[in-house]
């Protein structure tokens, strides 16, 4: 199951992987590069994140449409999206600047940083533990990548 841990289907047999809060990390990601260019904020990425995990809303029950339709989610269960905008308010961006075009973000990777909001918010403050932010947190370094592209073309 990639969207989050609350599959209904294939229960047990361990095949739930984070691949949903991947591609928030990736999104939240893009918004530090461009904070302008998101209409929505950090709030509303992790509550999808959290959502995900909940097992509250039918869209992330089901490993895919036809085990949805077939437990009648839809009648039986809410939407992530009912939900979320409820309380829109507080997940829009209110630096958001509506751009008509192709939005381009060049991402480097020593400027990828760890989504403390989402993976460190339990962290209590008093811990006053370091939070690692730039290329040293990166488990392959540039060069071991550079030449392992190398050594992938020869």
């Amino acid at each position: 199951h990639a969207g989050g841990g609350c599959s209904m289907v294939g229960r047990g047999r361990g095949w739930e992987a984070p691949i949903w809060v991947q591609f928030l990390d990736c999104v939240w990601q893009l918004t530090q590069a461009r904070p302008t260019a998101f209409e929505f904020s950090e709030s509303f990425l992790i509550a999808l994140a959290d959502a995900a995990w909940s097992c509250r809303h039918g869209t992330f029950l089901f490993d895919s449409p036809t085990h949805f339709r077939a437990a009648n989610a839809r009648d039986t269960t809410v939407s992530v999206w009912t939900d979320l905008d409820a309380g829109r308010e507080d997940l829009v961006n209110p630096r958001f600047k509506p751009y008509l075009g192709l939005l381009r973000v060049h991402l480097p990777v020593e400027e990828i940083q760890v989504w403390s909001g989402l993976y460190l918010r339990y962290l209590h403050q008093d811990w006053d533990l370091p939070i690692p932010q730039g290329p040293y947190h990166l488990a392959v370094s540039r060069s071991q990548v550079a030449a392992a592209t190398v050594s992938e073309a020869s």
